[in-house]
């Protein structure tokens, strides 16, 4: 779950997770907001295995010469998942790894073995996803123009052309490319108003093979039970059965 981090003294991830929607800045606080992220932050760098150029989604699609879809998995694999408990069903996602920057993928299989975890760091927050909530920003103020030259680099940086305007739509296509498997998905759709609805689907949403929505209390989580019984003054999220 996210949590809003109301201190703007020093912004926090999830402060400024929250910067795009929840907030109104006007645009000198906003320009303000971005040189200061940008003079702390710095691009994450990762190493992504190469194995495909292409992928298509139902949220997005990722251009032939997207550099970003080389993330994907697909040898000996369906496109479609049929069954969920089917393991080679469906693309797998290898955007992190845990390689050494001094070996190869072969040399670190034998450690590999007796891991039973990843020991990778896991980026909270970097550069790309400033400049999006930048242009997240910028585009509920009215004006995404003066976003689009952050955009445009991390075009340059995927090899694909760089959108001529900001949009909501190419938003939403951009951060599920961009931010793939990072986190993020769940908390931008419900903020965006897709997370529940029938007109926004993806394979499985709400338990179908096709997709279908669902009820929107599902936005919110409910509380444990272990929580409600160690706590009577805890009363359940709506939607989610007895609430007193």
């Amino acid at each position: 779950m996210r949590f809003k981090q109301r201190v703007f003294g020093r912004l926090g991830c999830y402060g400024l997770a929250s910067l795009a929607s929840h907030f109104v800045f006007s645009r000198p606080q906003l320009e303000n907001t971005l040189n200061s992220l940008k003079d702390n932050f710095y691009h994450l760098t990762y190493r992504i295995l190469r194995y495909t150029h292409f992928v298509f989604t139902p949220v997005g699609e990722y251009d032939t010469n997207d550099k970003r879809a080389e993330v994907f998995y697909i040898k000996g694999r369906s496109e479609t998942i049929e069954n969920l408990a089917t393991f080679v069903q469906g693309w797998s996602c290898l955007k992190f790894n845990n390689i050494p920057h001094d070996q190869t993928a072969d040399s670190f299989n034998e450690t590999a073995k007796i891991k039973g975890y990843s020991d990778i760091d896991f980026p909270m927050i970097r550069l790309a996803e400033i400049y999006l909530i930048y242009a997240e920003a910028c585009l509920n103020l009215g004006d995404a123009s003066p976003a689009l030259p952050y955009v445009r680099q991390l075009s340059d940086r995927a090899g694909v052309s760089a959108p001529r305007e900001i949009t909501k739509d190419w938003l939403v296509a951009e951060r599920a490319r961009e931010l793939l498997w990072e986190g993020h998905r769940r908390t931008d759709l419900i903020r965006w108003g897709l997370f529940t609805s029938d007109t926004f689907v993806w394979p499985w949403k709400g338990g179908s093979m096709a997709g279908q929505g669902f009820a929107p209390h599902m936005t919110i989580f409910a509380i444990p039970a272990s929580e409600l019984a160690s706590n009577p003054e805890l009363h359940q999220n709506p939607g989610y059965g007895k609430q007193n």
